[in-house]
């Protein structure tokens, strides 16, 4: 089973950024729940729909902080959004299509995605965001 839970080590010391951050990884321990749990069809689809739109949400969110702050590695952090959403998709589709364990795949694939781009990615424009704010002080 993923490791799915929030720890404190992710934290980008951006409210709003860890506030999505702690939604997604909530949403994917509900949806192991509900695959491990065997609850029906219907139930599982509508966790998985909501993993889905909270993480579209929270990319843009962090996308247009990014244009906001001129953050120049910009396209490839959009690059990174894009792939995963792809990939993300697919397995979505694959499950409602009759392929029950996509679900659980989406946990292992987003949770371990999201741990790995938090602590790169993520971090890299928490501390160009908080190196601007220091020169604006």
């Amino acid at each position: 089973m993923a490791d799915l839970q929030w720890r404190p080590r992710y934290e980008l010391g951006i409210p709003l950024i860890d506030e999505q951050h702690k939604r997604i990884f909530f949403l994917l321990s509900e949806l192991m729940e509900c695959v491990a749990g065997k609850r029906d069809r219907a139930q599982v689809s509508q966790v998985l729909a909501n993993v889905m739109r909270q993480t579209r949400e929270h990319f843009h969110t962090e996308e247009t902080l990014m244009v906001q702050m001129g953050f120049p590695a910009l396209e490839g952090h959009q690059e990174q959004h894009k792939k995963l959403m792809h990939g993300l998709h697919g397995l979505e589709v694959r499950f409602q299509e009759g392929d029950a364990s996509m679900a659980m795949l989406v946990t292992t694939f987003l949770g371990g995605w999201l741990r790995h781009h938090i602590n790169e990615g993520d971090r890299a424009y928490a501390e160009f965001l908080k190196a601007r704010e220091a020169k604006s002080a």
